[in-house]
């Protein structure tokens, strides 16, 4: 069996990745420079990307997804959830 802090170890760090994936992509596509969300690490209920762009309107929950297609239902209540509390629109990728 694993060492379960070495699994939850690797799996933040697969999160960081696809979260900075998903960082550039958008800069590629939109101009607007997006950043890893540390308060989400510090405190439950953020999303996993912001910017300094106040007109964005979107809180954005990052997922990868090892098996199957779609969107979890537990991921959209995670990404309403944090756009609730960011006063903005969900967005799962």
């Amino acid at each position: 069996m694993k060492d379960r802090s070495a699994i939850g170890r690797r799996n933040r760090a697969k999160g960081a990745e696809l979260e900075r994936e998903v960082a550039a992509a958008l800069f590629d596509l939109t101009g607007i420079a997006f950043r890893r969300n540390l308060r989400q690490c510090q405190e439950s209920g953020w999303g996993d990307l912001v910017t300094d762009d106040p007109a964005w309107p979107f809180s954005i929950e990052c997922k990868r997804r090892s098996a199957g297609t779609g969107c979890a239902d537990d991921w959209r209540t995670q990404a309403a959830a944090s756009a609730r509390k960011a006063g903005q629109l969900p967005v799962v990728v």
